[in-house]
């Protein structure tokens, strides 16, 4: 068994190393920080574009370029390309120079090439390409059409904050305005304006070889100089075909529900023989972990505690959240107000702040709050219901860096010698039975079907089995299962809290602020407070969280939780949930409705 495992290690650093051959190293990066394009559709179904895009960089670059695909239409007209300044629009010049501040133009006949020379290092260049691109909408009988990929698929590096608005040259209705937005790994969010004059999408990012597709419909009479014209009715055809894409869409969710049920299932009937070998292989293993007190009166240790609840509990939601926001307080980064409406500031943003932290603060003030230093609580809710998406986005941003930011506490994270207390002997032996059993089956005469099926269950199972047993016995390391058991005492004592317990065995109200914060995340925050206000009220005046007006602890972690958790569900819901079905607004499809566009690209040089 060693033998093979050190052929199976040898197999794979070759094939690292392999691959690895040839690969040289770039330290300098790029990546669009912004993306605004705004498309003008004109009476005569030409379409005037405005791209501002805004590149960051991670080392030097002499300069961007962008390559807009025009194949299928006429050759674009009032080509220009900008520099946006703190001064403003500035245009430049187009020439082969290649002098800073200059832009060059290459026409290959279906594709035309900007080429921007603006060295710029650590920092944000800003550039603003005009374009028009004849007859890009197609009149038919009974409505217009304009299907575009306003951002291509040749983009070399990702793209964030994307908007796009589409301006039609009228007033439409909520029955002749339908837009359908595509790509952007479905991401993405579709609104109509209330006045019906325009239709905007956006989009948190879009990875390099991915695009977003904007699908509009409007009546055909606002383009009615426009010469490019179909002499049929398309509107009910391509209504449907856009729900074909959103039902096909929900058809592969349903589909990979199902399965993932079915693997589920299977995976649960093999535990149950997995338990009885992982199990005890792991409590063996376990037995060598030092006694902890059922109470224990310290944090195990210092880490904020959203990145305790994913370490060690391996979970991570919006009231880890409020936990951030209320241990920020603590930290007097933040400052609540104790009276309705409930208002968080942001009073000193300059401590030391871990990756998490700081988002939370980009959340609050910089997504919800527009860049203010205050915020109430009542505007979170709101900004969740309008902007979903974004909102939505942000979170799981913030849940991505608490899961980083844990990796290296995670109870499960085992020493590079440490045994780990599997057994794979069960599952090995089901794998062998299941395949001599599906030899037997070839080997009969007769086609015996309760052998194959036997033989494919055991074969299927026995994999299975082998990660039951790691799942058993592979829990918790040892130092992990040392620390488990000690934020185990540390909950079980903030559970047992009770008025009857003697004053001077308990902690003073400085580290009791310490504790509220990890109690938020641990579910006992509310019976803390309760208790706490009986237990030591001659203490509470000294603690960061003492309101002079209600001459108590105030710490509002229902309102947090109830706040925060809804604000996400509702967002959640909307991303996740809502289709766009009949092209009214809602999210991103499926698919792609076959827009031009697809060989626009850029980057940087």
């Amino acid at each position: 068994m060693k033998q093979m495992k050190r052929w199976i290690i040898t197999f794979l650093l070759g094939l690292v190393a392999f691959l690895g051959l040839g690969t040289t190293v770039d330290a300098r990066s790029l990546v669009v920080d912004k993306y605004d394009i705004e498309a003008n559709i004109l009476e005569n179904g030409d379409v005037q574009f405005f791209e501002t895009i805004t590149f960051q960089s991670d080392g030097a670059y002499n300069g961007v370029f962008y390559n807009l695909d025009y194949s299928g239409f006429g050759k674009p007209t009032d080509v220009n390309a900008y520099l946006e300044t703190s001064e403003g629009r500035l245009l430049m010049n187009q020439e082969n120079s290649g002098k800073k501040g200059t832009y060059q133009l290459t026409d290959s006949g279906s594709k035309i090439q900007f080429k921007v020379f603006f060295p710029f290092s650590n920092s944000k260049l800003k550039v603003t390409f005009q374009y028009t691109i004849p007859k890009l909408v197609t009149n038919y009988l009974d409505t217009a059409e304009l299907n575009r990929k306003v951002v291509g698929q040749e983009w070399e590096i990702d793209q964030r904050n994307i908007t796009v608005k589409v301006n039609i040259p009228g007033t439409a209705s909520r029955e002749t305005l339908r837009a359908w937005g595509h790509g952007a790994g479905q991401n993405g969010d579709v609104k109509i304006a209330s006045d019906y004059r325009s239709v905007t999408l956006t989009a948190p990012q879009n990875e390099s070889g991915d695009f977003v597709e904007v699908h509009m419909l409007f009546p055909q009479t606002l383009t009615h100089a426009n010469t490019n014209v179909k002499n049929e009715k398309a509107f009910d055809r391509i209504v449907a075909e856009e729900e074909k894409l959103i039902n096909d869409e929900k058809n592969l969710r349903n589909t990979g529900f199902f399965g993932m049920i079915a693997g589920w299932v299977l995976l649960v009937l093999n535990m149950v023989y997995a338990f009885a070998t992982g199990f005890f292989a792991n409590r063996n293993r376990l037995a060598k972990v030092q006694h902890i007190p059922d109470h224990l009166y310290e944090l195990p240790e210092d880490i904020t505690p959203a990145v305790m609840n994913q370490a060690v509990y391996g979970k991570t939601d919006m009231t880890d959240f409020s936990a951030t926001v209320m241990d920020l307080v603590r930290k007097k980064v933040l400052k609540l107000s104790d009276t309705e409406p409930y208002t968080i500031t942001l009073v000193d943003d300059t401590k030391e702040m871990l990756r998490h932290e700081k988002l939370a603060l980009h959340l609050l003030f910089e997504v919800v709050g527009g860049g203010s230093t205050t915020i109430e609580l009542e505007q979170v809710k709101k900004y969740a219901k309008n902007h979903s998406t974004t909102y939505y986005n942000e979170c799981q941003k913030w849940m991505g860096a608490v899961d980083t930011a844990a990796e290296k506490y995670r109870v499960t994270r085992f020493g590079k010698d440490e045994p780990q207390g599997r057994s794979g002997f069960p599952g090995c032996l089901l794998v062998i039975i299941g395949a001599l059993t599906i030899g037997a089956a070839f080997l009969t005469k007769n086609l015996n079907y309760l052998l194959w099926t036997v033989g494919g269950v055991l074969l299927v199972i026995g994999p299975l089995t082998l990660i039951g047993t790691g799942i058993f016995a592979n829990r918790r390391s040892l130092e992990g299962e040392l620390r488990y058991r000690k934020w185990q005492a540390f909950k079980q004592m903030l559970k047992d809290l009770s008025p009857m317990k003697r004053i001077e065995d308990l902690p003073s109200i400085q580290l009791w602020d310490h504790f509220l914060v990890y109690a938020i995340s641990l579910g006992v925050a509310e019976h803390v407070i309760k208790v706490l206000k009986k237990l030591i009220p001659d203490q509470l005046p000294n603690s960061v969280f003492y309101s002079t007006q209600n001459g108590t602890i105030y710490y509002p972690v229902s309102d947090f939780n109830s706040t925060f958790t809804s604000s996400y569900n509702t967002a959640n819901s909307s991303v996740n949930g809502s289709s766009n079905s009949g092209g009214f607004g809602g999210g991103f499809s499926g698919g792609s409705s076959g827009g031009s566009g697809g060989g626009s690209g850029g980057g940087g040089f």
